[in-house]
Protein backbone atom coordinates (compact mmCIF):
# COMPACT_ATOMS: atom_id res chain seq x y z
CA UNK A 1 0.00 0.00 0.00
CA UNK A 2 1.27 3.47 -0.87
CA UNK A 3 1.67 5.87 2.04
CA UNK A 4 -1.28 8.21 2.56
CA UNK A 5 -0.81 11.99 2.40
CA UNK A 6 -2.48 12.71 5.74
CA UNK A 7 -2.01 16.45 5.44
CA UNK A 8 -4.77 16.51 2.82
CA UNK A 9 -7.25 14.47 4.88
CA UNK A 10 -9.95 16.03 7.02
CA UNK A 11 -11.16 14.15 10.12
CA UNK A 12 -13.88 12.33 8.20
CA UNK A 13 -11.49 11.12 5.50
CA UNK A 14 -8.94 10.06 8.11
CA UNK A 15 -11.64 8.14 10.01
CA UNK A 16 -12.77 6.43 6.79
CA UNK A 17 -9.17 5.44 6.06
CA UNK A 18 -8.74 4.06 9.58
CA UNK A 19 -11.98 2.06 9.31
CA UNK A 20 -10.89 0.61 5.96
CA UNK A 21 -7.61 -0.48 7.55
CA UNK A 22 -9.50 -1.98 10.51
CA UNK A 23 -11.62 -4.02 8.09
CA UNK A 24 -8.49 -5.15 6.26
CA UNK A 25 -6.83 -6.30 9.50
CA UNK A 26 -9.97 -8.04 10.77
CA UNK A 27 -10.41 -9.92 7.50
CA UNK A 28 -6.76 -10.91 7.30
CA UNK A 29 -6.15 -12.18 10.84
CA UNK A 30 -9.68 -13.36 11.56
CA UNK A 31 -11.61 -13.36 14.82
CA UNK A 32 -10.93 -14.97 18.17
CA UNK A 33 -7.69 -13.24 19.15
CA UNK A 34 -7.11 -11.17 22.26
CA UNK A 35 -7.54 -7.41 21.97
CA UNK A 36 -3.79 -6.72 22.19
CA UNK A 37 -3.17 -8.80 19.04
CA UNK A 38 -5.61 -6.64 17.06
CA UNK A 39 -4.10 -3.45 18.47
CA UNK A 40 -0.61 -4.50 17.39
CA UNK A 41 -1.85 -5.57 13.96
CA UNK A 42 -3.69 -2.26 13.53
CA UNK A 43 -0.56 -0.29 14.43
CA UNK A 44 1.39 -2.30 11.83
CA UNK A 45 -1.30 -1.63 9.20
CA UNK A 46 -1.33 2.09 10.03
CA UNK A 47 2.45 2.32 9.73
CA UNK A 48 2.39 0.43 6.43
CA UNK A 49 -0.17 2.96 5.16
CA UNK A 50 1.94 5.89 6.34
CA UNK A 51 -0.20 6.74 9.36
CA UNK A 52 1.09 7.27 12.87
CA UNK A 53 -0.59 5.12 15.47
CA UNK A 54 0.34 4.71 19.12
CA UNK A 55 -0.94 2.07 21.57
CA UNK A 56 -1.93 2.42 25.20
CA UNK A 57 -1.60 6.21 25.37
CA UNK A 58 -2.60 8.11 28.52
CA UNK A 59 -5.13 10.82 27.66
CA UNK A 60 -5.61 13.70 30.09
CA UNK A 61 -9.23 14.30 31.12
CA UNK A 62 -10.14 17.85 32.09
CA UNK A 63 -13.14 19.43 33.81
CA UNK A 64 -13.40 23.23 33.45
CA UNK A 65 -9.68 23.55 32.93
CA UNK A 66 -8.73 21.29 35.83
CA UNK A 67 -7.13 17.91 35.15
CA UNK A 68 -9.32 15.27 36.80
CA UNK A 69 -7.76 12.03 35.62
CA UNK A 70 -6.47 9.95 32.78
CA UNK A 71 -7.90 7.45 30.35
CA UNK A 72 -5.64 4.88 28.74
CA UNK A 73 -6.50 5.02 25.04
CA UNK A 74 -6.16 1.77 23.15
CA UNK A 75 -4.89 3.59 20.05
CA UNK A 76 -4.36 7.21 19.01
CA UNK A 77 -4.14 7.83 15.25
CA UNK A 78 -2.26 10.86 13.95
CA UNK A 79 -2.89 12.58 17.28
CA UNK A 80 -6.42 13.26 15.95
CA UNK A 81 -8.52 10.15 16.50
CA UNK A 82 -8.91 8.19 19.70
CA UNK A 83 -9.76 4.53 19.25
CA UNK A 84 -11.34 2.08 21.63
CA UNK A 85 -10.63 -1.44 20.34
CA UNK A 86 -12.77 -4.26 21.65
CA UNK A 87 -12.76 -8.02 21.12
CA UNK A 88 -16.21 -8.78 22.51
CA UNK A 89 -19.39 -10.49 21.32
CA UNK A 90 -21.02 -7.09 20.60
CA UNK A 91 -20.52 -3.42 21.41
CA UNK A 92 -22.63 -1.93 24.16
CA UNK A 93 -24.26 1.45 24.51
CA UNK A 94 -22.11 1.99 27.62
CA UNK A 95 -18.91 1.80 25.56
CA UNK A 96 -20.24 4.37 23.11
CA UNK A 97 -21.29 6.67 25.98
CA UNK A 98 -17.86 6.26 27.57
CA UNK A 99 -16.18 7.33 24.33
CA UNK A 100 -18.50 10.34 24.07
CA UNK A 101 -17.57 11.35 27.62
CA UNK A 102 -13.86 10.95 26.92
CA UNK A 103 -14.18 13.24 23.90
CA UNK A 104 -15.96 15.87 26.00
CA UNK A 105 -13.18 15.86 28.59
CA UNK A 106 -10.15 15.62 26.29
CA UNK A 107 -8.49 17.42 23.42
CA UNK A 108 -9.85 14.85 20.95
CA UNK A 109 -12.96 15.49 18.87
CA UNK A 110 -13.23 12.24 16.91
CA UNK A 111 -13.41 8.74 18.31
CA UNK A 112 -13.82 5.30 16.82
CA UNK A 113 -15.15 2.31 18.69
CA UNK A 114 -14.28 -0.92 16.88
CA UNK A 115 -15.11 -4.51 17.68
CA UNK A 116 -12.88 -7.06 15.99
CA UNK A 117 -14.19 -10.22 17.67
CA UNK A 118 -16.70 -11.18 14.99
CA UNK A 119 -16.21 -12.22 11.35
CA UNK A 120 -17.59 -8.83 10.25
CA UNK A 121 -16.03 -5.72 11.82
CA UNK A 122 -18.43 -3.71 13.94
CA UNK A 123 -17.64 -0.02 14.41
CA UNK A 124 -19.14 3.26 15.54
CA UNK A 125 -17.86 6.76 14.95
CA UNK A 126 -18.29 9.33 17.70
CA UNK A 127 -17.79 13.07 17.25
CA UNK A 128 -17.78 15.74 19.93
CA UNK A 129 -18.31 18.58 17.44
CA UNK A 130 -21.43 18.19 15.23
CA UNK A 131 -21.00 17.84 11.50
CA UNK A 132 -17.44 16.55 11.31
CA UNK A 133 -17.97 12.86 10.61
Amino acid sequence: MNPIDITSLDDRQLAETVIALCIEVAEEIGCGHKQAIYEKALIAAFREAGLRGDRQVPVQLVYRGTPVGEFLADIIVEERIIMMVRAVRWLTNEEELQLQSILKCSEFRVGLLVNVANPKLEWKGVVDTPGQI
